[in-house]
């Protein structure tokens, strides 16, 4: 998976955003973005406006998935050391919550 060419990834990029989940949002985005001065009489439609508060929700969003890339990286790190023990606890609790799971159902 390392030779992925650009058009490869375009295509998939392009696909993943006309997926439901994210299509229904774009005009929300763009409202956002384009602020509700944008619908009155006499507002300033200046692109400047609109390229600013694009430019600080990117800033945002990329500010964000940062940090947590970035937590979940040193999580990662940290929880390496003792890994053995962390799979047979995650083992155990996949057990009981199974156990607790069947114990709840009723049979006929």
């Amino acid at each position: 998976m390392e030779n992925i060419s650009f058009w490869i990834a375009f295509v998939a990029g392009f696909l993943s955003f006309l997926s439901p989940c994210v299509l229904p949002l774009v005009p929300v985005y763009i409202a956002i973005l384009a602020g509700p001065d944008v619908l009155q009489d006499g507002a300033d439609k200046r692109r400047a406006h609109v390229f600013l508060h694009s430019l600080t929700f990117v800033a945002g969003f990329t500010s964000i998935f940062v940090l947590l890339g970035a937590g979940a990286g040193l999580t990662g790190l940290a929880i390496s050391v003792d890994i053995l023990t962390l799979r047979r606890a995650a083992g155990i609790l996949m057990l009981v919550f199974g156990g607790l799971l069947l114990a709840s159902q009723r049979f006929p």
